[in-house]
């Protein structure tokens, strides 16, 4: 399939209890002001456990990996990521390929 991404970032966030929108809030601005601008960069969305309203997992989709990688280690990555991680009291993040696709 043409245009389809193998290529992701993910976390999986536990926002402190009543900062919930604040990291909606901090997380959209974060990634709508370093990645949007950069070639080889999808889309990124912020999903919200319902059974759990703190915790947040997030997904990113690249089109190279050595692209999200020079995204993830610039100071706008770094700078954002600061402010939404004073937000949190636990964060797991990785890389990640397609396994399988149905």
């Amino acid at each position: 399939m043409a245009g389809v991404r193998e290529h992701y970032a993910s976390g999986s966030w536990m926002v402190k209890e009543g900062r919930a929108e604040e990291f909606i809030t901090r997380w959209k601005s974060w990634l709508t002001t370093s990645a949007q601008n950069v070639p080889g960069f999808g889309s990124a969305t912020l999903i919200r456990d319902i059974y759990n309203p703190n915790h947040f997992i997030s997904y990113s989709d690249w089109e190279d990996p050595k692209i999200r990688d020079r995204w993830k280690n610039s100071p706008e990555f770094s700078e954002g990521m600061a402010k939404v991680r004073e937000l949190t009291d636990d964060f797991s993040g990785g890389d990640y390929v397609v396994a399988v696709r149905v």
